[in-house]
């Protein structure tokens, strides 16, 4: 059985016409071009390539999947949850399930989004808080977060605040050992010093938080 990959068309032809010059010639141009063809065939496979797949192609799939956010900026493995999850978030666009899987999508960290009524704001607003880990602030990350935020909110709704917090976590280690010592006299001899130790283990965490507010403008 002849493979695509391997196709030769010379050795498809009948006898009558194999020995022609003319017609050999023709069967190996052809045979080059197929190959060629057959050799293409898997880049039309996207989506169980997506993976794979890099620019423009990311750009052509989101704009037919319609993707709720979209930076040219982005990294290709951001743009790639975008177009995963662009059907999913579709059918939650505008609600704060979709606002916070955006923003955590982008920045690969944890948001939640605070309604008014939990903070004391003002009626049909909003604050978001964005925790990181990375310090200090990438730039633009502000500009960024606003970004996602107007593309995935309702239109009823506007952010009052957006809170970054950097939370810096890291451990400290500590140990301790409880010894007990106990004499037992036995006549007319003695056996003394019978020790037992029990160990106890502790442990301590430190988790330092700094938070930088931004009041949007009105």
């Amino acid at each position: 059985m002849m493979r695509q990959a391997d196709l030769d068309l010379r050795a498809l032809l009948p006898g009558s016409i194999a020995g022609d010059a003319t017609v050999m010639a023709m069967a190996e141009g052809f045979g080059q071009e197929l190959r060629t063809v057959a050799g293409l065939i898997d880049r039309v496979r996207l989506y169980d390539r997506l993976d794979e797949l890099t620019e423009p192609t990311l750009s052509m799939l989101a704009w037919q999947f319609n993707v709720v956010f979209w930076d040219a900026q982005l990294s290709d493995a951001v743009k790639r949850t975008l177009i995963r999850q662009a059907i999913p978030w579709r059918r939650i666009h505008g609600t704060p399930a979709c606002v916070e899987q955006a923003v955590a999508a982008v920045f690969g960290e944890p948001a939640l989004v605070v309604p008014w009524f939990e903070y004391g704001g003002v009626p049909g607003t909003f604050r978001l808080e964005v925790e990181i880990t990375e310090a200090p602030l990438p730039p633009q990350i502000a500009d960024a977060a606003l970004d996602v935020v107007k593309a995935t909110k309702n239109a009823r709704s506007h952010l009052d605040e957006l809170r970054i917090i950097i939370a810096g976590r890291g451990g400290a280690n500590a140990a301790c050992v409880a010894m007990a010592d106990e004499a037992v006299d036995v006549l007319p001899w003695s056996l003394a010093g019978v020790d037992a130790a029990l160990p106890v283990r502790s442990a301590a965490a430190v988790h330092v938080v700094e938070t930088h507010n931004l009041v949007v403008p009105k």
